[in-house]
């Protein structure tokens, strides 16, 4: 027993020698944020993890960011944002006066959106149902009010207009081609927690409006 928790002790030293090292050398500050080398040293995740769970970030998700090799790639803490670059991670504040929800209710009122989004309730199915991507139709009956509109986070998923099954929001998004900071402009429209557009670019498809729908929720930028 106290053989072990001498090398507890050992190794949590060397860890703490190999963080204050790359802290020195890799580590640096550019304006609000905060960027981490990734020079491929040995034990780069277990430093990093280090590092990072002061900013509420555990090592399981430095490990998964950095074997994602995805540029734009994220994972949140309760206060940070963690984004991956070919060459080096970017750690920024979250800004959650900016990020919502915003809750839009049944009579379509709604306060102050950080976005030029209009609602319409309409009585009958409009003739042409595709009017481009800054327009979206809903069947009103499928929806639950209130619906919320924020902006979009790793892990959000939605079954894109016309495809079977869930698809990430991040995967649409790096298939559009959006740069990282287009992406950090997106916003999603929810109702009960399902993500029904992801606003100016594709509806969920379970949420059309079909040629025997009621009524029409229309929603655009």
């Amino acid at each position: 027993m106290v053989r072990n928790m001498e090398v507890q002790a050992e190794l949590s030293n060397l860890l703490e020698a190999e963080v204050l090292a790359y802290k020195e050398s890799c580590m640096h500050r550019e304006d609000a944020k905060l960027n981490f080398e990734l020079d491929g040293r040995s034990g780069l995740s277990l430093i990093l993890g280090k590092l990072l769970s002061e900013f509420g970030f555990n090592y399981a998700q430095v490990k998964d960011l950095l074997s994602s090799k995805e540029s734009g790639s994220q994972v949140l803490s309760d206060g940070h944002v963690l984004t991956f670059h070919k060459k080096r991670l970017e750690l920024t504040a979250h800004q959650s006066a900016e990020n919502g929800p915003w809750s839009v209710h049944e009579d379509l009122q709604c306060g102050h959106i950080p976005i030029p989004v209009r609602f319409e309730a309409l009585k009958a199915v409009p003739s042409i149902l595709n009017l481009g991507s800054s327009v979206a139709l809903f069947d009103t009956e499928r929806l639950a009010f209130p619906l919320k509109i924020r902006t979009w986070k790793p892990g959000d998923r939605l079954q894109p207009l016309g495809m079977k099954g869930l698809k990430k929001v991040s995967d649409l998004l790096n298939g559009i081609g959006l740069s990282v900071e287009d992406k950090k402009a997106v916003y999603v429209l929810e109702s009960a927690q399902d993500i029904i557009w992801v606003i100016g670019h594709r509806i969920d498809d379970r949420y059309k409006v079909r040629s025997n729908s009621k009524a029409v929720l229309k929603v655009y930028i």
